[in-house]
């Protein structure tokens, strides 16, 4: 199961319409949640969300403006236990069991915040079993999850830490980014802090054989999008289909194996000697690849973190 958060404010623009479609269709999320939209859910067309995967929604009402749209493909049924303007909660079956998940979109004054604490608390409470809350938390833990500014306030730190304590829950590990949220400002102005997150409950860690979150590359807003992939049991290992990359043709050493490869006596037909030839190269592709070349996706993925690295330092 993959499920995506993203504070995306400003999804009515079309440069960030498509920059969110790249990024639903190359990752495939089973769940997603937008916070802070700023448009009504009928200004996106329904073909978008359909191309997606994603046939079903939920969209919360805060006083005519939604704050949270939960999207998801048509495989769940969910039962929704709460919809506010803070939080949208439901409950779905996995293999038979409940599990509950809660799309958090938090006010950014801690005062409003309270009602948010008590209302978390009072689902746990009511609702036994495996928990996730994912979202924009709009609150720290302390000042070790902020960089410039001021000290962050004492007593907003405390009520979110004190409700994490109080209902024994767990802040997951974050791959990537740490600081989740910036203000796009230079120098002396910078404020970067970790406002998105997924948190958890014990069962909900015994539930699933994997758990990964991760941040993906910021674009568009001025927080990184959330992704939790989780799985009941490791997956199957697939074996990609080979590909051949036009940027080899630029490495000399790629157009001398193709050449010396190409060489060797083969007899028979025309298509016969073409067929094997073919064939026969693309396991001594595959070798030069992984030795000369290497894993292009991760030098790209690793890239990327080096550039979020450079802003986060430099920024």
């Amino acid at each position: 199961m993959k499920c995506l958060f993203w504070n995306i404010r400003g999804v009515g623009n079309p440069e960030t319409q498509i920059h969110l479609f790249h990024m639903i269709k190359s990752h495939k999320p089973d769940f997603l949640f937008l916070a802070e939209p700023l448009v009504s859910f009928n200004s996106i067309p329904y073909w978008y969300w359909n191309r997606l995967n994603l046939h079903k929604n939920m969209v919360n009402n805060n006083n005519n403006t939604p704050t949270i749209w939960c999207l998801w493909n048509k495989k769940y049924t969910l039962t929704f236990l709460l919809n506010k303007a803070q939080c949208v909660a439901f409950t779905y079956l996995e293999e038979g069991i409940p599990i509950f998940v809660a799309a958090i979109y938090a006010s950014t004054l801690y005062t409003n915040r309270r009602e948010l604490w008590t209302d978390l608390s009072t689902l746990l409470h009511n609702n036994q079993g495996p928990w996730m809350f994912i979202g924009d938390f709009n609150s720290i833990l302390g000042a070790h999850e902020k960089r410039g500014g001021r000290i962050p306030l004492r007593i907003a730190c405390y009520e979110f830490l004190n409700w994490a304590n109080d209902n024994s829950l767990i802040h997951l590990d974050t791959n990537g980014a740490q600081l989740t949220w910036t203000n796009k400002r230079e120098s002396g102005a910078y404020i970067a802090q970790r406002l998105d997150r997924a948190i958890c409950n014990e069962r909900w860690i015994d539930q699933w054989n994997i758990i990964s979150c991760n941040t993906l590359l910021k674009c568009h807003s001025d927080h990184f999008l959330l992704m939790m992939t989780l799985h009941l049991k490791p997956p199957i290992s697939i074996i990609p289909r080979f590909k051949f990359f036009k940027s080899w043709t630029a490495i000399d050493s790629c157009e001398d194996l193709v050449a010396l490869h190409w060489s060797t006596d083969c007899q028979g037909t025309p298509m016969h000697v073409l067929h094997y030839k073919l064939k026969s190269l693309k396991p001594k592709l595959k070798v030069w690849n992984k030795t000369v070349v290497g894993n292009l996706h991760n030098r790209v993925h690793l890239a990327q973190q080096h550039l979020t690295d450079a802003r986060f330092q430099f920024g």
